[in-house]
């Protein structure tokens, strides 16, 4: 069963952090990628180019689907 958030504050909330990770997965993709265990599996050194902008992609689809839900909860909020 899917969990279902009837309060369009805590959407709102939700949305932000969901966001808020977004970006730092977007800021901090080379150091991320600099940790993985497929960088260094594959004779990969800290400073070298890492797999990073895989979670490039990743981030961007987080910040989108938080902004969807934060738009759906702010007309929420504003309907009333």
């Amino acid at each position: 069963m899917l969990a279902y958030i009837d309060d369009p504050r805590a959407m709102l909330l939700v949305g932000l952090v969901i966001f808020g990770i977004g970006c730092a997965l977007v800021r901090y993709r080379n150091e991320l990628g600099d940790m993985t265990g497929f960088h260094i599996g594959r004779g990969g050194y800290l400073g070298s180019k890492s797999p990073g902008w895989m979670l490039a992609a990743f981030g961007v689809l987080l910040m989108v689907a938080s902004a969807i839900v934060v738009v759906g909860s702010l007309i929420w909020l504003m309907c009333g």
